[in-house]
């Protein structure tokens, strides 16, 4: 699994923006927050306010500025015959904003099957 340690959010932000045709100045300009704010980012997670709201200036899911995949977190590996299966079935179909996605997957995830 990857290690948030590891992970360099300022330098996540900056490649989605360069794709956009965007610089990490334009982001950071535009979401009101200071470079250093921004720039700590590269050693500090932020919370998730921060992150929806980069997210949402960017454009994308919030899960593309996490650290952790869907195979990092074990999501892709429950089998759809379980309760729990069910459930993550249901909830990738379901219209869900990525905060409330994020927080079922974990409830979900820590359910003990009966």
């Amino acid at each position: 699994m990857n290690s948030v340690k590891d992970f360099d959010l300022k330098e996540r932000i900056k490649i989605l923006a360069e794709q956009q045709g965007k610089s990490l100045a334009d982001i950071t300009k535009e979401s009101g927050y200071t470079s250093g704010r921004i720039g700590n980012w590269s050693q500090f997670f932020p919370g998730m306010a921060q992150v929806e709201h980069i997210a949402s200036l960017l454009d994308v899911s919030i899960l593309d500025l996490l650290p952790y995949t869907a195979e990092d977190l074990g999501i892709d590996t429950i089998p759809e015959t379980t309760p729990k299966g069910v459930l993550m079935t249901t909830v990738n179909k379901s219209n869900l904003t990525d905060s409330q996605y994020i927080i079922l997957v974990d409830l979900i995830k820590s359910m003990e099957e009966g």
